[in-house]
């Protein structure tokens, strides 16, 4: 069985806010209310400005949400995306920021490994993919403090920089 995450990511460093696991045969806005209540519950909500998603989040439920919090919507729109979309431009913008999410992905994948886990129940790949969150962000911190913060993608490219 396999597992989907979705993380909230703060949009310049790209530290990890806020993520949710479901099992994979979910759909993916499933996971967006879930992501709203923990960061009600930790007093994010109160810091941010807009929220970025894809085509999945839109739904008057999740407006109505964002707009009590008077958090701006960014959501990709069923007329953004596809393969002839009516607002091209708009959905470039959105897309620009968006993406990055999926960077965050990527270099956890190739250089921490994560996609793979040797775990088999929801609770026990909740931990691990917690762990390995907490490292990034850890990782985050610390090539802030160390003034190299472009290195952070690699923690080897990091360490050896103090040699």
């Amino acid at each position: 069985m396999g597992y989907r995450v979705s993380i909230i990511t703060t949009q310049k460093v790209q530290a990890i806010v806020a993520f949710h696991l479901t099992p994979a045969n979910r759909a993916d806005g499933e996971a967006f209310p879930p992501l709203l209540w923990k960061m009600e519950e930790n007093k994010i909500l109160a810091f941010l400005h807009s929220i970025y998603g894809d085509n999945a989040y839109p739904s008057t439920t999740n407006a109505a949400w964002l707009a009590f919090y008077e958090i701006e919507n960014k959501f990709h729109t069923r007329q953004e995306t596809g393969k002839s979309p009516n607002r091209p431009r708009s959905a470039r913008q959105k897309s620009k920021i968006r993406s990055k999410v999926e960077g965050v992905f990527g270099i956890l994948t190739e250089n921490y490994g994560f996609g793979r886990t040797r775990v088999r129940t929801q609770s026990q790949v909740k931990r691990e993919t917690a762990l390995i969150f907490s490292a990034w962000n850890f990782f985050i911190l610390i090539a802030f403090l160390m003034d190299r913060f472009e290195d952070r993608i690699s923690l080897r490219r990091l360490l050896y920089a103090t040699r």
